[in-house]
């Protein structure tokens, strides 16, 4: 997909906070013309965050954060999940969101918006973006 991009959690949460440790570059994609997808698994570690008093970013930020920036929702499919389970498994890298969201990645020909360095050094078969 041209123009199109896969937020990693991180990413998606710089964004909404506003932090300056978002790229140049990505911030660029979200005031571009780009197709921006958050992973439904995205969705689902920030609730659990939020559950558990690591984050402040409640359902209604969320939800908001997604109609303003005209992000799109990237729903979990049983293809990712088997692709996530068979990606190389380290024991630097053992996030289970992670994997599903590279799985996402991979699958879906998506290049990833990610700073995250276990990622660039474990998944060295996707584009990364930062």
């Amino acid at each position: 997909m041209q123009d199109c991009f896969l937020l990693d959690t991180h990413a998606f949460l710089w964004a909404i906070e506003g932090n300056q440790q978002l790229s140049k570059r990505v911030r660029g994609l979200f005031a571009s013309e780009s197709t921006l997808f958050v992973s439904v698994a995205s969705i689902w570690e920030i609730a659990l965050k939020n559950d558990k008093g690591k984050l402040d970013a409640s359902a209604a930020v969320i939800d908001e954060a997604m109609e303003q920036y005209g992000l799109v929702e990237l729903p979990v499919r049983t293809a990712h999940v088997r692709l996530s389970s068979s990606l190389p498994k380290s024991v630097s890298h053992k996030d289970p969101f992670d994997r599903l969201i590279v799985a996402q990645a991979i699958s879906e020909q998506l290049p990833l918006v990610t700073n995250d360095a276990s990622i660039r050094r474990e998944y060295r078969g996707i584009e990364l973006i930062w």
